[in-house]
């Protein structure tokens, strides 16, 4: 498991800063909501206190020799000669578009399933070339799941690290309680973080959960995030096939304000 170590200096006690969790966009496929993709990227341009975290599944990466395709599930930039000749690199050269403006403020990025499986069955390493085409000075590699520490530093004295772990998600699970058990699986296996942040299932859940941890010379009430994201991608093909259940659309970001210790989880929700 990977971590990433970042740091952020900051002037003023009222300071907060905004990090948006992007996931689960399915580049490629007709149902990826790309209008938004852009308007949330553009977004984090325009703010100097904005930045992002990837939790995978950028691109839809279904090709022609998977039982999955479906040229009726197909964007229609894809039906192009030059297209088609590599589906995938497509998609990721355009996932690219969106976010290189934006690759200096991202803070980690997972590998989502569908990047791995087209790893896995065709050998092409989709997920390699996004990180590569957002290199920047700070590393942000973190494959299917990772931890970061955030150090945040007050100019004339005093810092605070926040603790993070992300993974792309796994599992399926069609019951409402399903991103609940997966996130509490997920956080019975980590220690000492502060947010639990995981994609895949598409459906928005967040459950603030108090903990008590020697900190500074004292015991503090620390609260853990636990956080499911919602997909930047409608209703799939193969989703509706299998009966899977709809849920809203959209992102999630948390304002942190590093001098009162503050994140709060705002998520951005557009409707099934």
């Amino acid at each position: 498991m990977r971590l990433i170590h970042r740091r952020t200096v900051y002037t003023s006690a009222s300071d907060t800063f905004r990090l948006v969790v992007i996931g689960d966009t399915h580049l490629g496929n007709v149902a990826s909501d790309e209008k938004t993709l852009k308007a949330v990227c553009q977004g984090i341009a325009d703010d100097p206190r904005a930045y992002w975290l990837g939790l995978g599944d950028y691109c839809e990466c279904i090709n022609r020799h998977d039982p999955r395709f479906s040229t009726d599930a197909l964007a229609g930039w894809l039906f192009g000669r030059e297209e088609m000749r590599d589906i995938a690199r497509t998609e990721a050269d355009r996932f690219l578009d969106y976010t290189r403006p934006i690759a200096g403020k991202c803070v980690g990025l997972c590998e989502g399933n569908h990047e791995a499986s087209i790893l896995q069955h065709s050998e092409c390493d989709v997920y390699s070339r996004i990180v590569e085409g957002l290199a920047s000075d700070d590393e942000h590699r973190l494959d299917h799941r990772g931890m970061i520490t955030w150090k945040f530093e007050r100019n004339g004295g005093g810092s605070w690290t926040w603790p993070l772990f992300a993974s792309h998600g796994s599992g399926g699970g069609r019951a409402e309680t399903a991103p609940t058990a997966a996130l509490t699986r997920l956080a019975d296996q980590v220690d000492g973080v502060s947010a639990v942040i995981m994609g895949h299932l598409h459906r928005y859940e967040h459950h603030p959960v108090a903990k008590l941890r020697p900190e500074g010379g004292k015991v503090r009430a620390v609260t853990m995030h636990l956080v499911s994201i919602p997909a930047l991608c409608g209703e799939m093909e193969y989703a509706e096939r299998k009966d899977l259940r709809r849920a809203p659309t959209g992102w999630v970001e948390l304002a942190i304000t590093p001098y009162a210790r503050a994140v709060d989880v705002r998520a951005h929700l557009m409707g099934g």
